[in-house]
């Protein structure tokens, strides 16, 4: 079956990158033929053909806006379906894999001066509106996804199924190598550090004195960071990785994973982190917390500092915790969720459609 992927960017770097590389590497291997849609590549798929996508703009609302109508402009007839992982475009099937952008806004208002950041999220929302509009099914990753979609964004419950993110349990998966430093070790892992939200991890940390911190991932406003970080006292005990190319070699080096996120409707990160035998602390308002094998790791407020140290004990001294993340992870593997998700597609053809 020829098989279409509208993404923005067809690559490894981040969560839904990562999810749509493994999930076009599967359907070759199964024997599809697939075409991605895609504003740029970096990281190409042996057997998958490219198309790019004309997108010619500046600034966050004209990229957007020049994404949607590129994505538009697919002829049906280049596949036999579309799935979308994008806020654009016209998918037959579209993962929600950022969730509610309405659910966002209603969460983290912006200050009324920074007019620009509210224009971009009323253009933002209103695509948002329409891929989810047009979509003949939308696919949430958790329950905390399909709420947001219900209630923020008026889908239909019954057009939405539940396809949770999968894990590549061999690329992630407990090893013996050497720590990245001696004696308890936290890390903080992701893109974007304000909705993560670094600056709950670092203040997680202050009363943890044994406790060393390392911060990876890309953020374009990394000093404001580390000025928070000397402000707190925090000195040699947090320390920056930057970017991490390879999660799969970092996570098994450390004692926990620490993610004060404002929103994500399922963070990869953890599901990572649980595979490598790590246990992760988190937010109610992660959908991947629905997944964490003890409740006792998920914390309701994400500025809530002292409940973050609190369960970041429990994840440092509970025994065999490592062990019951592992198993969490072991019945969520990659290949079924993208089995799931190619199956909702195929129930949307006619029948026999090769």
């Amino acid at each position: 079956m020829k098989v279409g992927l509208l993404v923005r960017t067809l690559g490894t770097n981040g969560g839904t990158e990562r999810f749509v590389h493994g999930f076009c590497r599967w359907l070759v291997s199964q024997g599809h033929e697939v075409v991605v849609h895609c504003a740029a590549v970096d990281g190409a798929v042996e057997g998958a053909e490219v198309r790019l996508l004309p997108v010619r703009a500046r600034g966050r609302v004209g990229r957007l806006r020049a994404l949607d109508r590129a994505a538009e402009a697919i002829p049906p007839e280049d596949q036999a379906v579309l799935i979308g992982f994008l806020r654009g475009g016209r998918p037959d099937l579209y993962r929600a894999g950022g969730g509610s952008h309405r659910a966002w806004m209603a969460r983290q208002p912006r200050p009324a001066w920074d007019l620009a950041g509210r224009r971009g999220d009323a253009v933002e929302a209103a695509l948002d509106d329409a891929v989810l509009a047009r979509a003949r099914r939308v696919v949430a990753n958790s329950e905390l996804c399909r709420r947001d979609l219900v209630e923020a964004s008026g889908v239909d419950p019954d057009r939405i199924v539940l396809v949770r993110n999968g894990v590549d349990l061999e690329r992630f998966r407990p090893r013996d190598l050497p720590r990245l430093h001696p004696g308890p070790t936290v890390l903080f892992l992701g893109n974007g550090w304000a909705r993560k939200n670094l600056p709950a991890a670092l203040r997680s940390v202050v009363a943890m004195p044994k406790v060393q911190l390392v911060v990876a991932g890309h953020e374009p406003r990394a000093g404001r960071f580390r000025a928070l970080a000397a402000e707190l006292g925090l000195g040699g005990r947090v320390h920056w990785h930057g970017p991490a190319e390879a999660p799969e070699h970092l996570l098994p080096t450390v004692d926990a994973l620490v993610l004060p996120t404002r929103y994500d409707p399922c963070a990869n990160v953890c599901m990572e982190a649980l595979a490598c035998g790590v246990p992760v602390v988190t937010t109610a308002l992660n959908g991947a917390a629905e997944v964490l094998p003890d409740p006792g790791l998920v914390v309701a407020d994400p500025d809530d500092a002292f409940a973050l140290a609190l369960a970041l004990e429990r994840a440092l001294q509970t025994p065999g915790l490592g062990a019951a993340c592992r198993t969490a992870a072991e019945a969520l593997p990659a290949e079924g969720a993208f089995a799931e998700l190619l199956g909702h597609a195929c129930s949307l053809l006619p029948p026999g459609t090769p």
